[in-house]
């Protein structure tokens, strides 16, 4: 065989050396960052909690509509909610084990920068406790502002089971007044805790439902 051939093998087998080596060392840094990602997801999400349904004293997962979330999409229950999803459901207890309302994680892909993930906490008399957004790409200065509380106090305390979008001064209960100049993140927010309450309201212990 000629040295060409070889010099072709040679060169073949470094650069299968280099990438084998590249993709175990990706492969480990992946790993060794999954760890404390994971650790500021977890923190982010109980400090939402807390924001949320200040007033629990202690949450743990709602098993059965966990599964129900699994088997009936929001969609199945109004075509409005398409692109939005269910991902947590925890039952929110005081200091006396008393059930008192929900804490719900919730995703739409709706928003104008892509996904935005929110939770949400709702007493078992239909009461909004409180809204915090866990993540989303909007706008600087612009879409972002649904997370500044001139926004989400607007829900804050408010007996409702649907929300109206509106530009302009609010005088409905029912009404928010969307970010000036960020309507379809605003509209995202609202659908996505008006997804989020129907789910609750269909199938949660809430007066009325279901369960």
């Amino acid at each position: 065989m000629s040295n060409k051939y070889f010099k072709l093998m040679k060169d073949a087998l470094i650069l299968f050396v280099i990438t084998l080596i590249s993709g175990l060392s990706l492969g480990f840094v992946n790993e060794l960052t999954k760890v404390p990602i994971a650790a500021r997801e977890m923190e982010t999400k109980l400090k939402a909690y807390q924001i949320v349904y200040n007033s629990a004293d202690h949450i743990k997962a709602d098993e059965e509509l966990i599964l129900k979330v699994e088997e009936q999409g929001l969609d199945k229950i109004d075509k409005a909610y398409t692109g939005i999803y269910i991902n947590e459901v925890n039952q929110a207890y005081d200091n006396n084990n008393n059930m008192i309302g929900y804490i719900v994680i919730t995703t739409t892909n709706n928003g104008y920068g892509g996904p935005i993930t929110l939770a949400l906490g709702y007493t078992v008399d239909g009461v909004m406790m409180g809204v915090e957004i866990l993540s989303m790409n909007e706008t600087a200065d612009l879409g972002s502002k649904v997370n500044d509380p001139e926004f989400k106090n607007q829900f804050i305390d408010r007996e409702q089971q649907e929300f109206r979008l509106i530009k302009g001064e609010v005088n409905a209960d029912d009404e928010i007044a969307a970010v000036s100049g960020a309507t379809m993140s605003s509209d995202a927010v609202v659908d996505a805790i008006n997804g989020s309450l129907a789910f609750i309201n269909e199938y949660g212990a809430i007066s009325g439902g279901d369960k």
